[in-house]
């Protein structure tokens, strides 16, 4: 696989990514607001859930040339810390047991986990774009 390969295909699953980052910025203000039933939260936290995995399952199989190693594990670590935050979402959603107290600390946490994984998504996803576009 070229560079430019590579870089491309990182790039579509960056931009994929980014799809799905935005949707759990919509649905954690919906759920917030009181918009979705626990059901429907559910719900939708187990398709971003999967097209996570899919998207992983997908870039997991390109064998990246050597100078972009880094690169390549750098999107593989974002992706999988993605996954680890939504699975942590869903589950802690699940559980009928937690207070409002503990729900809210957990909304905190995860709130918090979020923020990190955005500003590190970006970085990467900006140089990502600016090798690809470096001829």
């Amino acid at each position: 696989m070229t560079r430019r390969q590579f870089l491309k295909k990182s790039k579509k699953a960056l931009k994929d990514t980014s799809h799905l980052l935005v949707m759990v910025i919509e649905i954690t203000g919906k759920e917030d607001r009181g918009k979705l039933s626990p059901g429907e939260v559910e719900e939708k936290w187990e398709i971003i859930r999967q097209e996570i995995e899919s998207i992983f399952a997908e870039y997991e199989k390109i064998k990246p040339p050597s100078k972009c190693i880094s690169i390549y594990r750098r999107i593989l670590n974002i992706l999988i810390s993605f996954q680890e935050m939504v699975s942590y979402k869903k589950d802690y959603i699940l559980r009928e047991d937690l207070n409002k107290e503990k729900i809210e600390k957990k909304r905190h946490k995860t709130s918090k986990q979020m923020e990190i994984l955005w500003s590190d998504f970006k970085t990467l996803n900006e140089e990502v774009n600016t090798l690809f576009s470096k001829k």
